[in-house]
């Protein structure tokens, strides 16, 4: 098999798996009642990130048992978020992380609305991690 007759087989592939992916991304959504959010220009330039009614991407709202909280939040600029534990603080931030990346690829939101500014980057640190100390 030549050279190039690889390279297309691999450029095949890969927008096979990409297309598939976008494909299962909207399938999902849709089912979940996600929107395409608005995109806005930077969030230097005093553009806010609007969220209405924003749900923990891996729950299903559309779930008859269901006890999804939605949540709506507007974010300009630096947010300290400070609670109790187990008040939700790591699941905001994720899902807050989510719909600013969602939105900023061009995909649907785990929300009923949003206006997403442009981000060119993104930290997001929560994590748990347990340190298991055992005497031989």
């Amino acid at each position: 098999m030549c050279c190039y007759q690889c390279n297309d087989l691999m450029n095949a592939t890969t927008f096979y798996t990409i297309a598939k992916a976008l494909t299962l991304h909207v399938a999902e959504a849709r089912r979940k009642q996600w929107c395409l959010p608005a995109r806005l220009p930077p969030a230097h330039s005093g553009a806010r990130l609007e969220i209405t009614g924003m749900v923990p991407y891996w729950m299903d709202p559309s779930q008859p048992a269901s006890k999804v909280v939605r949540n709506d939040i507007s974010i300009q600029e630096m947010v300290v978020l400070t609670g109790p534990n187990t008040a939700g603080k790591s699941t905001i931030m994720r899902s807050v992380c989510a719909v600013s990346l969602l939105g900023n690829c061009g995909l649907l939101v785990p929300a009923v609305a949003a206006s997403v500014p442009f981000q060119d980057s993104y930290f997001l640190r929560a994590g748990v991690c347990f340190v298991c100390l055992m005497c031989c």
